[in-house]
């Protein structure tokens, strides 16, 4: 599941930067030396890697953990009978995600000097 959570992520980041074009955002989401985040975590990476022709982002496990976050937290509030009666269950799942993701000790991403927050990007 990861490698496949991984291409989603990479997808994601791919949107995120069409809007925001500072540094730190993209430093923040992807990863520059590809060979050595391919050679970090070659299973998980596996899937972009075989895809790739050049162009495919190769996201940062911040963006990564965002993506399983928002794979995770309805995985599991699905299964709950509080959540189905809640009204507006995707904002619910996106402030949950959110909160998760900035008590993560993981999340070094906060905003930018341009403003930009995680929500945003």
């Amino acid at each position: 599941t990861l490698p496949v959570l991984v291409y989603v992520a990479e997808y994601a980041v791919y949107a995120a930067l069409k809007k925001p074009k500072c540094q730190k955002c993209r430093a923040a989401l992807t990863e520059e030396d590809k060979t050595a985040i391919v050679l970090l975590v070659q299973e998980n990476y596996s899937l972009l890697k075989e895809w790739n022709r050049g162009g495919l982002l190769y996201p940062t496990m911040f963006a990564v953990n965002a993506v399983t976050h928002n794979y995770v937290v309805p995985q599991g509030l699905s299964k709950q009978a509080e959540f189905l009666k809640v009204p507006i269950q995707r904002q619910f799942v996106t402030e949950l995600t959110m909160e998760l993701l900035s008590t993560n000790e993981t999340s070094d991403f906060d905003a930018c000097e341009k403003g930009h927050k995680v929500s945003s990007c």
